[in-house]
């Protein structure tokens, strides 16, 4: 559990919900005219739930997420 409560606690990982949003700010603002972004992801749960978080945080910063899965092992 991580937490305010909890400060000797921490993750060695950054999760995408932590790293997406800004991310997807910073190429934003580095390319200003980009309107759309392709994202690769594992066809399986792990990178299904990633893409849903890289589509929100796309429309929160002006992008079309487009996404190719490609099936782990191939």
């Amino acid at each position: 559990m991580l937490g305010p409560d909890k400060p000797y606690t921490f993750r060695w990982f950054v999760t995408n919900v932590e790293y997406v949003g800004p991310m997807l700010a910073f190429y934003k603002k580095k390319w200003p005219e980009s309107k759309r972004i392709a994202y690769f992801y594992p066809d399986d749960e792990t990178g299904q739930d990633m893409f849903r978080w890289e589509k929100k945080a796309g429309v929160e910063n002006g992008l079309e997420v487009v996404g190719f899965p490609w099936e782990r092992g191939t």
